[in-house]
């Protein structure tokens, strides 16, 4: 099996893409959910949708102000959800074994599932991340086995892996997770960052998390970032198998967040890269983009981070955009603030899912953010796209 090594794009250009703030595209936003509720620091939701409802998760602290001390360090926790919005219990911890965790991504297959998750501990050197799996029977109550995935060696700056994306191809019956990676140099100083360099890391699991290949991305440019990866099988007839999607600050690394850009790259069913695209670089920075096949179609959101809200489209087999749709300006018309709140949140973490056939995103609604007490008021919320 060859794995590709570096980012090559082989579409057009660089797509131009600007949104206005008033555009309202072909796609809307309908039964629209909170999940998660009240004061605390909320992100990363992740969504299985089950036969009788949804299994959401994300990670979660009391306060913005970081603590191993248990019941103020981050936990990953899950709510039981039906269709209509029902909350069946309270959220519970999914993992809580370490001092932090963050960033679950779930994934299922008939009677089995899947979160992949990184964590910190006391054990470790400042600055390393590692990841783990979970594995799941019919169910989430209590995973039937943890793996740890990565482990440092003692020699060496510490590694740093965040932000797995979990992907479970029924058609090879394997495991792929796409993780960020960097060697951490510690905190940062005058013509010295943290990191010399994060890229994208992509593991080829069995169901059991036996690893059995790992590739390193590099992404557009060796010397940036490149982080918060996404992965989805493409739809049936598409030349290519699987799209990676992650944010890059090639070329724009002094920046900070108004630097990064979302690429896409397409693989073929061996994980040879056949293609790809820069997606776009709008004003202020692109985040977290999301991916979701559903039938024949291939869906996208990212977060805008200068005007705090998410983008979703469907792409076309160039990765043009198609119909983009402001989520802000879809809430407005669907009645979000009647219904959760006057005033407009800020909106990230954008989750696509395959909702019973259609298109579901789950999402965080920031209402405070307090920088000097550290308190937060962010909540997770969950709604199905669709085209008008």
């Amino acid at each position: 099996m060859r794995h590709p090594r570096a980012f090559r794009v082989t579409a057009a250009l660089a797509l131009v893409f600007s949104l206005p703030a008033t555009a309202r595209g072909q796609l809307a936003i309908s039964d629209i959910h909170r999940v998660a509720a009240g004061h605390g620091v909320r992100d990363r939701p992740s969504v299985v949708a089950r036969p009788t409802g949804y299994t959401v998760f994300w990670e979660e602290a009391p306060t913005r102000v970081a603590s191993t001390e248990p019941g103020r360090n981050y936990r990953i926790l899950r709510q039981e959800v039906g269709f209509d919005g029902t909350l069946f219990g309270s959220a519970m911890p999914a993992v809580e074994a370490w001092s932090h965790q963050w960033g679950a991504s779930a994934t299922q297959n008939g009677n089995r599932a899947w979160v992949a998750y990184y964590f910190a501990d006391r054990s470790m050197r400042t600055g390393d991340r590692d990841l783990g799996l979970n594995t799941y029977g019919d169910g989430f109550d209590a995973p039937t086995a943890s793996r740890r995935l990565t482990r440092d060696r003692r020699t060496g700056p510490p590694l740093n892996h965040s932000s797995p994306a979990l992907l479970y191809d029924a058609g090879t019956g394997k495991l792929v997770v796409a993780s960020s990676v960097g060697a951490y140099r510690g905190e940062p100083r005058e013509g010295r960052p943290s990191y010399d360099s994060v890229n994208i890391e992509v593991r080829l699991l069995d169901p059991s998390g036996a690893e059995e290949a790992r590739w390193l991305v590099k992404g557009p440019d060796a010397a940036g970032e490149a982080g918060t990866p996404a992965l989805t099988v493409l739809p049936p007839g598409w030349r290519e198998r699987y799209a990676l999607a992650y944010v890059s600050n090639a070329g724009h690394r002094a920046d900070g967040a108004s630097g990064y850009s979302v690429y896409i790259e397409l693989y073929d069913q061996d994980w040879r890269v056949v293609g790809g695209r820069h997606l776009l670089h709008p004003k202020g920075g692109a985040s977290r983009p999301s991916l979701a096949t559903v039938g024949d179609k291939l869906f996208i959101a990212w977060g805008d981070n200068a005007s705090n809200d998410i983008i979703v489209s469907e792409l076309d087999q160039t990765l043009h955009p198609t119909w983009p749709m402001s989520l802000r300006e879809a809430l407005r018309g669907a009645g979000f603030p009647g219904q959760f709140g006057a005033g407009a949140p800020g909106l990230s973490g954008p989750a696509l899912f395959v909702d019973r056939h259609g298109l579901g995103l789950a999402f965080v609604g920031t209402w405070e953010w307090d920088n000097s007490g550290g308190h937060a008021r962010q909540e997770i919320f969950l709604g199905r796209i669709a085209y008008r």
